[in-house]
């Protein structure tokens, strides 16, 4: 049993991390220093979020991601976390995570404010990634080459002026209703309230049916000057 189990604990770190557990008599398990990226967070509007990484140092030599078998407490009432260490605001003020494994601890402190401020979402900045992440323009449904049941989106968004005509002007603008926001196709597509033969991707009051109301809300308006991404960054490089 002992020489099977050195076998399967000298795989992956994730293999043996799963397989073993933390607990195991195996040297490699060993944590020598605990890390987090980021150190600290600020949170400015009501939608920001942010995503925690617990990295244990083995004295091996190897690195582990432990933020779902971390201990994870909170000083503060300002923001919460998930298991898997995603951040989000509750109310503005500052609060401290802590992250505790085998003796290791570590800390991060969050700042949130801005929570009781109109939010005005973007679509280039804030739109265009909400409409991508529900699968909206993806290959399979309306960014296909055809769109789907007479609505075509450009594929991942790529052309912004397209997708904001398909949106306001097509079916009399009912896809997006500005005088009642609630009642714009694109909501109720969304949220299943109307059939959708792409299914509910959202609910009602989620993060992402605010976010696309709140710009309906706002006029439906398309602001080609937007700061957009330049580049993305994966952490442990």
């Amino acid at each position: 049993m002992t020489a099977l189990k050195n076998i399967i604990c000298t795989g992956t770190i994730l293999s043996f991390i799963l397989t073993c557990g933390l607990n195991a008599e195996d040297n490699l398990l060993e944590i020598d220093s605990l890390s987090l990226n980021p150190t600290e967070i600020q949170l400015g509007s009501p939608f920001a979020n942010a995503q925690v990484i617990a990295t244990a140092k083995l004295k091996s030599g190897d690195s582990v991601d432990v933020t779902r078998l971390a201990k994870v407490t909170i000083e503060g009432d300002s923001a919460k976390i998930n298991d898997s260490g995603f951040v989000e605001p509750l109310k503005d003020g500052e609060s401290k995570i802590n992250f505790e494994i085998k003796g290791k601890t570590v800390s991060l402190s969050v700042k949130v404010q801005g929570q009781a401020n109109e939010f005005k979402p973007d679509y280039v900045r804030d739109i265009m990634p909400v409409i991508s992440r529900m699968g909206c323009n993806a290959g399979t449904c309306h960014g296909s080459k055809d769109g789907k049941n007479g609505f075509k989106l450009s594929l991942r968004g790529y052309d912004p002026i397209y997708d904001i005509r398909a949106f306001t002007d097509d079916l009399g603008g009912r896809r997006v209703n500005v005088a009642a926001p609630d009642s714009s196709l694109l909501l109720l597509k969304a949220t299943g309230a109307v059939p959708h033969e792409g299914g509910q991707v959202t609910k009602i009051n989620s993060n992402y049916y605010n976010i696309v109301k709140s710009w309906i809300a706002s006029g439906a308006k398309l602001n080609l000057s937007t700061p957009k991404v330049k580049g993305i960054e994966v952490f442990p490089k």
